[in-house]
């Protein structure tokens, strides 16, 4: 069975979601939860999993510098490891690799 969101999760994903906002405007497509938060079956220790789809990707080390501060602080912040993986939009959306498979199927939007 599922489990609900903590309550601390949930501020967390909204203060994430909104960092993102503000960091990529209008490059940032979706924002997608996936891991064991989107299948409820997280623990205490467990990390929070999200995928963010862009447009036009720089290289990968330049679009983590661009979130890696604002991150960094929401997981002090929560103390729980926010880990952020991004990906193109064209690219999100054909690739068939495992991990992307699994975020479709698991993932949920936010």
């Amino acid at each position: 069975m599922a489990q609900r969101l903590p309550d601390k999760i949930g501020q967390l994903l909204a203060e994430t979601r909104s960092e993102l906002r503000r960091i990529y405007g209008a490059r940032l497509k979706e924002i997608i939860l996936f891991g064991s938060y989107a299948r409820g079956d997280f623990t205490d220790d467990s990390d929070v999993d999200i995928i963010v789809v862009l447009d036009h990707l720089q290289d990968i080390a330049t679009e983590r510098e661009r979130y890696l501060e604002a991150i960094s602080n929401i997981s002090l912040k929560y103390d729980t490891v926010v880990s952020v993986i991004p990906y193109e939009a064209a690219a999100f959306h054909t690739r068939r690799s495992p991990l992307l498979l699994n975020v479709r199927h698991e993932g949920m939007a936010l």
